[in-house]
């Protein structure tokens, strides 16, 4: 469920929708009289999408030359970092196979700063044996339009990723249409802690969040046995889920009474696909490899626990002993997958 403030949609809430089903506009147009030639204002010349900031833009392409032989993802991976999010790493190759010193880096979003104007596209870096080298930087501002047409309402664009803040996730089961009964519930400690993005490049939902871990037995629970050191896996992981739009069955837009906010109700017939960051740096580079992507740093996760290495041995069962979420004696239902994500500004 996405909760939202009500003063930042000009919507009217209603009762619930359901926005699986969608009426498609009247096909009747308007007949427009026929006007002489119009000579636009030097103020009103369309620029179009490319005169627009950077900032605006989904993600940035910052080009790269003056590469040294040895150059790796990692190694620029490891410099560029306190920039922005890194998204894609590419080290270029001629078609003798060899690196020709240049390559590519993409961030999502974009920079706060646009670094690669500063000292005439000049930008150390430090190599991994302590060797501070001097590479070029440019933007790559060779953009088409990123806005992607409505199915629909073909009148319509929308931006090609649109990110959400949620004040809090639920995990539960649908008790009715429009009703879930909640399991499990986290929010975030900071606002980059929890996103809900609509992803309409790869038509998919993608949600990331936070779960704190902290020993049972410094809680005060006396049933947890362990031989580990109290506190000794002590942490903060942070997941993902993706829900392909071929899986969304429908999705409830809800108000939430006596506040200042909305949800949004998403029910599947079978739980998404949930990942695991990574926090080694290192994950997925390789000297040899000249492409990185972001991704590469998701692992597979099935089971959220405390002692990660307990799972080892354990019986592949669909009630797992101690589970964060406990499903306890609830029927099944085919409805199981249900989440409920809730933002607030």
């Amino acid at each position: 469920m996405l909760q939202f403030d009500r003063r930042a949609s000009p919507r009217r809430f209603g009762p619930p929708r359901d926005h699986s089903t969608v009426q498609r506009p009247d096909s009747r147009r308007i007949q427009r009289q026929p006007q002489g030639p119009h000579v636009a204002r030097p103020h009103q010349v369309n620029l179009g999408r490319s005169a627009l900031p950077w900032r605006t833009w989904p993600e940035v392409t910052v080009r790269l030359g003056r590469l040294l032989p040895t150059e790796t993802t990692f190694n620029l991976w490891r410099n560029f970092t306190t920039e922005a999010d890194i998204v894609l790493i590419e080290l270029f190759e001629g078609r003798d196979g060899n690196r020709d010193r240049k390559g590519k880096i993409k961030f999502s979003p974009p920079p706060k700063e646009a670094f690669w104007t500063t000292r005439n596209g000049l930008y150390t870096i430090t190599m991994e044996n302590g060797e501070r080298v001097n590479i070029t930087v440019a933007l790559d501002d060779r953009r088409s339009n990123f806005d992607i047409q409505s199915p629909i309402k073909k009148w319509k664009s929308y931006e090609p990723m649109m990110k959400l803040f949620p004040s809090a996730l639920h995990f539960g089961l649908l008790v009715n249409p429009t009703a879930m009964m909640s399991l499990r519930r986290l929010q975030p400690v900071q606002r980059s802690d929890m996103t809900f993005m609509l992803d309409l490049q790869r038509n998919r939902i993608v949600a990331t969040f936070k779960v704190p871990f902290r020993d049972p037995r410094s809680q005060g629970d006396k049933n947890f046995v362990s031989n580990l050191a109290v506190g000794q896996y002590d942490r903060d992981n942070k997941y993902m889920f993706q829900i392909p739009f071929g899986q969304l069955k429908t999705i409830y837009r809800l108000a939430i009474p006596n506040s200042n906010s909305f949800a949004l109700l998403i029910s599947l017939d079978s739980p998404p696909q949930y990942f695991r960051k990574r926090e080694d740096s290192t994950a997925g580079h390789s000297p040899e490899n000249p492409l990185w992507t972001e991704f590469e740093t998701w692992y597979r996760q099935t089971d959220i626990v405390y002692d990660p290495y307990r799972l080892q041995n354990a019986k592949v069962t669909l009630h797992k002993e101690r589970p964060v979420i406990d499903i306890g004696n609830f029927p099944p239902s085919p409805n199981s997958g249900v989440s409920l994500l809730t933002v607030k500004y």
